[in-house]
């Protein structure tokens, strides 16, 4: 994870639509990926509404064909419904049309339940690279990472 994260910082710093911290300011954005499913997705919205707190969801785009109902409750809430990509697998792995295929194919599950396309893109894993850079730029799309990962991934 460290060194995921001392390259991502470094690949970060010449890319001008490539984000992983925000603005200097005592601020916290909370950031949910892979959903929606069918129960941890609502549960975290609603203890949202119960603090009254805003979250970004970086929504898989097959996910949100199966649960658009989940989605469209996060967004009449008020959450930001972001991008994921539409499989969920390592964008930086593919070629310019498989890549442009992921983000649009995300982006239309997207828009077909809110009505508005996403404008920010979250890449699985955090994995990107020049060529995911420039396409997403190319698309209008920013990319946001993290700068504190919970780890809750790495077990059950």
């Amino acid at each position: 994870m460290l060194t995921w994260r001392k390259q991502i910082v470094k690949f970060s710093k010449g890319q001008e639509n490539v984000y992983i911290n925000g603005q200097n300011k005592k601020m916290v954005a909370l950031t949910f990926d892979d959903g929606p499913d069918a129960t941890t997705t609502s549960a975290v919205v609603d203890i949202l509404e119960e603090y009254d707190v805003i979250g970004n969801f970086f929504f898989v785009g097959s996910n949100v064909e199966k649960y658009p109902g989940v989605v469209k409750n996060a967004y009449e809430k008020g959450h930001l419904i972001l991008s994921h990509s539409y499989h969920h697998i390592d964008l930086a792995q593919l070629s310019r049309e498989e890549l442009q295929f992921e983000i649009v194919q995300g982006e239309n599950a997207i828009e077909a339940i809110i009505d508005k396309r996403p404008a920010i893109l979250r890449p699985p894993y955090g994995e990107s690279n020049e060529l995911v850079a420039t396409v997403a730029k190319e698309m209008g799309y920013s990319i946001v990472l993290w700068s504190i990962d919970t780890l809750d991934w790495s077990q059950k």
